[in-house]
């Protein structure tokens, strides 16, 4: 009881220790039942919460994991950089299709290079992610070259990541 509670109410860094705690204690026939009423208590709400997701991933719940990275408001570059290999690749095809809108924003008239390197290593970590991350990197490099025709350190910063 006193390990549920303070998993209820730690904080993130120590509610997996917590949670591995509780898994030592209850019966293994018992687990499944057990954790998802655990995981009820505790309100992890949408902000970004890696604990959630690596219970998931711990407990091999694939599929609430993607529903989670889904409906979170998670940095979503880096939470396919940590969890891409647990899903399928339409799961992570749908994922990385939510990045398309931001990496493709436009620039403003006072751009600096720093701008422009920030987006190519945004670009070349989500190539590194997973191979709809490699085809939707590609897709934004062609549409920043399309457009921005007249920016040179912008073409340049882009064709490091090709």
């Amino acid at each position: 009881a006193v390990y549920r509670e303070l998993f209820r109410e730690s904080n993130d860094s120590d509610t997996i220790k917590y949670y591995r705690k509780i898994k030592g204690l209850v019966h293994e026939a018992k687990w499944q039942k057990y954790r998802d009423e655990l995981l009820k208590v505790r309100n992890f709400g949408k902000t970004a919460n890696n604990v959630l997701a690596e219970i998931y991933v711990e407990e091999q719940l694939l599929d609430r994991l993607y529903e989670h990275l889904l409906h979170s408001n998670y940095a979503l570059l880096s939470a396919l950089e940590s969890y891409a290999k647990y899903l399928s690749e339409e799961q992570q095809q749908i994922l990385v299709a939510r990045l398309e809108k931001e990496l493709c924003g436009g620039f403003s008239f006072n751009t600096t290079r720093k701008d422009y390197q920030n987006l190519a290593g945004r670009l070349s970590r989500l190539k590194k992610t997973c191979p709809a991350g490699k085809a939707m990197a590609e897709k934004v490099i062609n549409y920043h070259l399309t457009k921005y025709r007249n920016r040179p350190a912008l073409r340049e910063e882009l064709q490091k990541v090709r």
